[in-house]
């Protein structure tokens, strides 16, 4: 086996030891290797902003647009005069005698010059301001072709020229020019007139292309260039988009900018070893006399090949938000250079499979495991940089096609050295991946998100404010309305679609990253240069043999530097200390620093091998938030909501606490709400306990107590911070207390009809005169449940638009629901108290015929995405009564059962959901119905005074449970030893389960992610599972049902189950019963990620693990212990810590795989309390959490990221988040990662509705 090298484990180990140093050290080496560049950049910008308000004459070349126009009709000619100088040309002497020289020339006939001073005002100025005006031309106003074509011979002190030895004339005239006269100590190094055709007219176009006086020309770079700008800020805005969907990074603007200083330094870098190694004076020079926009083109070519890299070392380094990505800092830092990843979403990248073919292919993999450690990131390099001498080679081959000769030539030496330039900035970048951003990344997985923040801040307390941070990136959530001024956007508008559009960006593919944005890209950049290269370069003079004009000649020159310069630098690189010490204060505590020691556990002398790295750790560490400062006893009830992040807490010191888990990270402040019972007569009221039921309302605005002994609830509102009113039921409905057993409570919306909603919303806004008015209002048609929107408004009267949004929240209010189990339910509006009373036995059976003995045994909310309010009671004598909320008004009728009528062809038609039955309505079975009919037929009162339940002659074994699936509308209801799947549309049971006997109130139903099947269409899943805990003895058992042919690549159609004509797709009939049982476990709870999350005692094994042993007695035993007694006691044992007594796991139901998770701690807590006490709670918190409390403390445990509350979760579980799943099975099969069930059909009637 293959160790890995001990050099790596230690380097990798120092890394997470000094993320600073790992940062800083390449960033600095690259900003001192391109400073040049980046002075350039930066300071000469500044030092021209500077120089705009100093005196001085202007100097330039004036306008050449009469010598162009009289040059196009007439023969002109072109000299070029080269003038020496000992010292300096722009010394204020050597420039008058140029200046002279110029007036001797123009003086004759059709004679024109083109000198840098052309213009030479006269006036009062010194000799200085002359110089210093040609200088600051020279440094600032020139390009650098124009610098090239006048002057040579430079001398450079800070990279700005001080002097320059010789300057060139060009004259343009016709005939022979006249004899020059120079004097001393300037001296004509050079005097020769052109002899190819046009040569003056060329090089005036030139000359005129590089000072901007072609304006169509000029328009044409300078919209390019506006477009490249525009293009450059769209891709870094795509990159960030894409990164923060991924949700692998906290701090994604963060990344970004690191990212951006990386691709700019690295492209500088590139420039100024380029420049140095091939002798240019300036580096914009570089790119051919032609390079209006090179550079923009050059930096936006670097960034797209740049962000390939990025997103693969964000995926290796990162990982997936699945339990793949929990591995230690230190594995997971060695895994990414060695090149082995894991990761869930790579298995449907085709970078990383073309990855995986190169590694295998190769032989990279062997290279890496026996010389050096070869990352991903290094493989997807090799391919961009292959791919670019493709493209460019592409484009190499279209040159030859079209130009020959000098031109020829001349473009592709631009193209190679664009190449060169780029193909090195991308070794730079990689890298500066390599070093700098992989500490970037290594600190934004090792730090407490917002821990310093949140302590410096207590603004920062609010829990919304909070909670929505890290769940969508914020440009995204201002657009949506969920963060800022802006309300909710209505579906189809350009607002909602382009929020939408950016929450759906993801790396482009392979292939479009290939054949879309390379290609495309390139051949833009392709057309714009040859475009203007054919207009604007002067061909005739590139073969003069004369070599009046040198195009691509660079100047030369010297550089010196002073003081000054270094001390530049100095406080730069200090400055950039400054910033990085700031920013390591802000996102790196000193309570982190702790950390990263226990992290880099592994030490260099340990055999670590590949195979380990390859496969998941056995133990692993959950996501926790510790809830403390709160409870000074037991913690004995849990109350959450899954679409809420409020949590509500009981301990047996009767206290009641409200607690925002999301809200602050450290130091969490719960809130008491403890109370006592206002509406019992007395002069001394009791305190509210015990509290029987704790509700939630889905926004975390009203919390409701129960007390079932005095029957009274209290509604507390979170924003009042109040309790808003008390109801004494007992009191307020005339039943006692013994009749009011609550079964099932819960929150829901009121509704109004649409057409009365059109009613009242016309009338409020006539306005209480009557008058007519109407307002352009926007908003939200949401909270009007009808069948047709409010009529259009147009007029923008804000006052009456204030109060039409007003009156339109009034319709929306909150609705407390109560059901009893002698069959009365209650329903109390949570803004005014309004109270409805009604009683289902009695709707359903009819006055005067409901049993003594009949009962609600078990009552659930049903919430499908057509009816959202339902409510699925199971009675004692098998009857099951659905109560669905229509206008408000809840109407209840029964479902009648039947397992002989499923996938029968005589039942080929789906009946209605039942409405309310009649009194003459059919019962439960014969034997009932039989009575019935008896008891109607020979009584003179058509009612029966009472309807006789049939008795049960033993006790049931199970408690009577149902639970509900909600995004197709189906129950599962337990059945002494059976579990029957039940429809409730139809009333058919389409399955029935054998299991075991549970605890009561210890039985979940849940399942993989719905999707669509591969047939029908239709909603699927993959696999379904019951769960429950043995009554007898603490074992966890799974029943998971699934099909057996993986080839076929289909899921569990639940179509099929409710049409018997379907027979393409597969559905329960067709499956598999796979068990797995799990010992010795103490709490547990489903989430909605298609797992099972618990805790049990560490080191226990599975009953098939243990090893049973007979016992012999012996004598010697009981000596033994006689001698024991006269031994010294031991001392007592250090406390042992959390993980010591207690391990977290998770179950994949899928698979039936057991993974072990420790349970992390802070600083600050003390690890010996949780130790010392069992965990006497468990709750399910938001969709992927529990919340397990131990002794006076709760702890929420989850995996992946810190999104824990998903307010529209019509789905349990996602594929993507469950590694075993996604893998190859040993048949070849590979699962899909499908598209989420709800998500598609949202996407459909949006793509509806546009094409409407």
């Amino acid at each position: 086996m293959k160790i890995v090298y001990p050099w790596l484990i230690h380097a990798t180990g120092w890394v997470l030891r000094n993320p600073k140093l790992f940062i800083l050290v390449p960033i600095l080496l690259i900003y001192i290797l391109s400073y040049g560049v980046v002075h350039d950049l930066t300071v000469r910008p500044i030092s021209l902003a500077l120089s705009l308000g100093e005196d001085g004459p202007e100097l330039g070349f004036g306008s050449t647009g009469e010598m162009y126009a009289k040059v196009k009709n007439g023969d002109f000619l072109l000299s070029r005069i080269s003038l020496l100088a000992p010292s300096s040309v722009v010394d204020f002497a050597n420039m008058r005698q140029i200046h002279t020289l110029q007036h001797n020339l123009e003086a004759h006939s059709n004679v024109y010059v083109l000198l840098p001073w052309h213009t030479w005002p006269q006036g009062l100025w010194q000799k200085q301001q002359y110089e210093a005006s040609a200088l600051r031309a020279l440094n600032h106003r020139f390009k650098p072709e124009l610098a090239s074509l006048f002057f040579d011979q430079l001398h450079k002190r800070n990279h700005l020229v001080t002097a320059a030895g010789k300057v060139n004339l060009y004259v343009v005239h016709e005939g022979d020019l006249p004899l020059l006269s120079v004097e001393q100590p300037l001296q004509v190094l050079f005097y020769e007139t052109s002899k190819a055709q046009n040569a003056a007219k060329e090089f005036l176009r030139y000359f005129r292309y590089l000072q901007g006086e072609l304006l169509p020309l000029s328009m044409f770079n300078r919209l390019a260039a506006f477009a490249q700008t525009i293009l450059c800020i769209v891709f870094v805005f795509r990159v960030y988009f894409s990164i923060c969907n991924q949700h692998k990074i906290r701090s994604n603007f963060g990344l970004i900018c690191g990212w951006l200083v990386e691709v700019f330094l690295a492209s500088a870098g590139s420039f100024s070893i380029l420049a140095s190694y091939k002798g240019f004076q300036e580096w914009l020079a570089m790119l051919g006399p032609v390079s209006s926009y090179g550079t923009g083109t050059y930096v936006l070519a670097v960034m797209l090949f740049s962000s390939r890299t990025l997103f693969r070392t964000v995926n290796d380094l990162a990982g997936d938000n699945s339990m793949d990505g929990h591995d230690t800092l230190h594995r997971r830092l060695i895994r990414f250079y060695i090149g082995i990843n894991n990761s869930v979403s790579n298995s449907t990248d085709s970078i990383y499979k073309l990855t995986r073919f190169v590694r295998k292919r190769c032989f990279v993999d062997k290279f890496s495991s026996n010389i050096l450690p070869v990352p991903n990131s290094f493989v997807v390099l090799c391919l961009n940089l292959t791919g670019l001498f493709f493209v460019f080679g592409f484009f190499l081959g279209l040159l030859h096609i079209f130009f020959l000769g000098l031109e020829w030539h001349l473009l592709v030496d631009k193209y190679l050295v664009a190449l060169e330039a780029i193909a090195l900035a991308l070794a730079i970048d990689h890298f500066l991946q390599q070093t700098f951003l992989v500490g970037i990344i290594l600190i934004d997985l090792n730090r407490v998100e917002l821990t310093d923040l949140l302590n410096k801040n207590p603004s920062l307390y609010d829990a919304e404010f909070v909670e929505s941070m890290g769940e969508i990136d914020p440009i995204s959530s201002f657009m949506l309305g969920l963060r800022g001024p802006l309300g909710r956007p209505t579906p189809g508008t350009f607002r909602h679609i382009l929020g939408t559009h950016f929450l759906k960006l993801s790396p482009a593919s392979s292939k479009r990253f290939w054949f879309g944005d390379v290609v495309s890209f390139f051949c833009w950049n392709f057309f714009c240069q040859i475009f203007t290269t054919i207009l604007v370069l002067p061909y005739q003079l590139l073969s003069d043999p004369a070599h009046v004009v040198k195009l691509g000649y660079q100047a030369s020159g010297k550089h010196s530097y002073n003081a000054l310069f270094y001390l530049e630098v100095a406080v730069t690189i200090l400055f950039i200390f400054a910033v990085s010490e700031l920013t390591f204060t802000l996102t790196y505590s000193q309570r982190q620093r702790k950390e990263v020691d226990p992290t880099a556990t592994l030490v260099a002398s340990s055999h670590l091998e590949y195979n380990e790295l390859a496969q998941n750790e056995q133990t692993k560490y959950f996501e926790s938030i510790t809830l403390d400062n709160g409870h000074n006893i037991d913690v004995i009830k849990i109350a959450t909501n899954s679409k809420s992040s409020f949590l509500v807490s009981t301990d047996l010191d009767r206290k009641v606490l409200v607690w925002s888990p999301l809200g602050v990270v450290e130091k969490k402040t719960p809130m008491s709400i403890s109370t006592t019972i206002d509406t019992i007569r007395g002069s001394l009221h009791p305190e509210f306990w015990p509290i029987s039921m704790i509700e939630i309302s889905d926004e975390g605005n009203y919390i409701v107590l129960v007390n079932n002994r005095h029957s009274v609830i209290k509604c507390f509102d979170r924003q009042l911070l109040s309790f808003i009113w008390e109801i004494n039921l007992a009191a307020e409905l005339g039943l006692t207390p013994k009749e009011l057993k609550p079964m099932l409570a819960f929150f829901r919306k009121k509704t109004i009809a649409g057409f009365l909603a059109r009613k009242l919303l016309m009338k409020k806004r006539n306005g209480p005169d009557g008058r007519r008015s109407s307002v352009s209002s926007t908003a939200s048609s949401s909270t009007i449940t009808g069948n047709f929107p409010p009529p259009p408004l147009r007029d923008d009267d804000l006052a009456v638009e204030d109060k039409v949004r007003d009156f339109e929240q009034s319709l929306n209010r909150d609705e407390f629901v109560m059901v009893f189990e002698n069959g009365h339910m209650v329903t109390v509006s949570c803004t005014d108290r309004k109270i409805k009373h009604y009683y289902m036995f009695e709707d359903v059976y009819g006055k005067g015929l409901v049993s003594e003995n009949l009962r609600v045994t078990t009552a659930k909310q049903l919430t499908t995405s057509r009816v959202s309010d339902r409510i699925i009671c199971d009675l004692v004598n098998g009857d099951i009564i659905i109560a669905s909320a229509v206008s408000n008004i809840w109407k209840f009728s029964k479902l009648k059962t039947s397992k002989a009528q499923f996938n029968n062809k005589q039942n080929t038609m789906i009946k209605a959901p039942g409405v309310p039955m009649s009194r003459t309505a059919t019962a439960m079975d014969t034997e009932f119905l039989s009575i019935f009919k008896q008891n109607f037929t020979n009584s003179p009162n058509p009612y029966p005074t009472e309807l006789p339940t049939p008795k049960r002659r033993f006790a049931a074994i199970n408690h009577y449970t149902i639970f509900t699936i909600d995004f197709v509308g189906m129950v599962v209801r337990v059945r002494d030893l059976k579990a029957e799947l039940l429809d409730i549309q139809t009333g058919i049971i389409i399955k029935t389960f054998f299991i075991g006997h549970f605890k009561p109130g210890l039985f979940r139903v849940i399942h993989s992610e719905p999707t669509h099947c591969k047939f029908c269409g239709c909603a699927s899943v993959e696999t379904m599972s019951l769960v429950y805990e043995d009554f007898y003895d603490p074992t966890l058992i799974v029943h998971t049902f699934l099909l057996e042919n993986k080839k076929s690549r289909n899921n569990i159609c639940l179509r099929v189950e409710r049409d018997p004509r379907e027979i393409r797709c597969l559905g329960f009939d067709a499956v598999v019963e796979k068990q797995y049982w799990y010992h010795n476990i103490e709490k547990w709870e489903a989430t909605d990620m298609n797992v099972v999350m618990g805790i049990r005692r560490a080191g226990t094994k599975n009953s098939d693990e243990v090893e049973i042993r007979d016992e012999k007695a012996s004598h010697n035993g009981e000596f033994s212990l006689l001698r024991k007694r006269r031994t010294r006691a031991p001392v007592a044992p250090e406390q042992p810590s959390i993980n010591d007594v207690w391990q977290g796991f998770v179950v994949t139901v899928l698979n039936g795989q057991f993974l072990e998770y420790k349970i992390p701690f802070g600083d600050e807590e003390d690890e010996a309390e949780f130790a010392c006490v069992r965990p006497n709670v468990i709750a399910k918190y938001g969709y992927k959490a529990v919340a397990l409390a131990f002794g006076r403390k709760i702890k929420i445990l989850y995996l992946g990221g810190g999104k824990l509350i998903e307010s529209d979760l019509y789905y349990k579980g996602s594929l993507s988040s469950l590694q075993p799943s996604l893998q190859p099975g040993p048949d070849g099969a590979v699962n899909r990662n499908d598209l989420l069930f709800i998500n598609k059909r949202r996407r459909m009637l949006e793509r509806r509705k546009n094409r409407d």
